[in-house]
């Protein structure tokens, strides 16, 4: 059964967190504002809030993530639940992490060949092609990118040759792995007595916010058990009992 969730707009989210991804020994560590830092990179605000707008525009897109038993905007008009907030700035770190070692790696740039390969399984992921669709074309193309970038890193790990038939073949056998990313996260922010972060005091502290996350981000790499220090040390009510898990 689902928390009740406070609710904030998408524009005054600014939270420190500390995200342990699904790639092997990678985690990242976000310093607000801007939304999230990985690695020097920042994800901005406007990313942030483009992408929750985009979603937010798609009705039947919506109403698919609702049926899933998600809880997408707030009581108030032009807002987000604040845990759907922070599983797409959850998702977003992650797939710069992706998209940094794609770099790293000077794999081929994303080709339409590429999209092409990947748009049924994203289509099945979304909901059906119908829902793909009625995205705008740059977010549709955003994703299609993000998906492409992913089988073509996870071939190039495990040291396949990276051609249109090994991704077809890899997308076939692998469905499963694109259709969710599970993660946790510790959360490092100044709490309202609203319940709400208190955006202005979490910028204004931000420094002594950034340390808290780097001596956490420590101890996760030192050993310690990321569950165990989630329910120390996170300012996410809604997640901190169940060891920072965001589903």
């Amino acid at each position: 059964m689902r928390r009740p969730l406070s609710l904030l707009s998408p524009r005054a989210v600014a939270l420190v967190l500390v995200v342990l991804g699904l790639l092997a020994g990678a985690c990242g560590d976000g310093i607000a504002p801007p939304a999230a830092e990985v690695n020097g990179n920042a994800i901005t605000q406007v990313e942030l809030d483009d992408e929750l707008e985009s979603i937010g525009a798609n009705a039947e897109y919506v109403e698919f993530l609702e049926s899933q038993g998600n809880t997408i905007f707030g009581a108030a008009k032009g807002t987000f639940a604040a845990d759907f907030v922070r599983r797409v700035l959850t998702r977003q770190i992650y797939l710069e992490l992706v998209h940094e070692e794609y770099v790293r790696r000077k794999l081929r740039a994303v080709t339409k060949e590429d999209r092409d390969l990947v748009e049924q399984n994203v289509a099945r992921e979304v909901g059906g092609p119908e829902i793909l669709e009625k995205f705008d074309a740059r977010y549709r193309t955003m994703l299609l990118d993000r998906s492409a970038e992913v089988a073509k890193l996870q071939l190039d790990m495990a040291g396949e040759e990276i051609d249109d038939e090994t991704i077809r073949t890899f997308y076939e056998q692998n469905q499963e792995l694109f259709v969710q990313t599970c993660a946790r996260h510790i959360l490092f922010a100044v709490i309202g007595a609203d319940g709400n972060v208190d955006t202005e005091a979490t910028g204004a502290q931000s420094a002594t916010l950034q340390a808290e996350a780097q001596a956490a981000k420590a101890r996760v790499n030192a050993g310690e058990d990321f569950a165990a220090l989630a329910r120390e040390l996170s300012d996410d009510t809604g997640s901190k009992e169940s060891g920072g898990d965001l589903g």
